[in-house]
């Protein structure tokens, strides 16, 4: 995923989303995309439903990247769903507070990080 900093920020505008956010969930999800099936350029665990060991595949980390931040202003934002402790229960399907925590932090890093 590297290289894709100027990715999350231009998607993460277009859709209304702390810029944070989604980063924040592929190092929660995938370590960063580390941890995905192969080929598939989903860092995110999207579309991981219970009982299944892979998600949607995507053909690139920029086509991942757009698709996860329309989908999350169009499942998430719109409806008042914007931060992690109101997104993890549509996210994960179930109360996670080890996921929130995880995301938050991720957040945090990024915050005090200088670019």
């Amino acid at each position: 995923m590297q290289g894709t900093g100027k990715e999350f920020v231009s998607a993460a505008d277009r859709n209304g989303l702390d810029w944070r956010l989604l980063p924040a969930i592929a190092f929660q999800e995938s370590n960063l995309g580390k941890k995905i099936p192969k080929g598939s350029h989903n860092p995110f665990g999207w579309a991981i439903y219970a009982g299944r060991n892979s998600g949607a595949y995507f053909d690139s980390w920029s086509e991942a990247i757009n698709i996860v931040a329309t989908r999350m202003r169009e499942n998430y934002s719109s409806n008042g769903i914007i931060n992690p402790e109101t997104i993890v229960i549509k996210y994960t399907s179930q109360h996670n507070p080890a996921w929130v925590f995880a995301v938050q932090s991720a957040i945090q890093e990024i915050s005090a990080t200088e670019y």
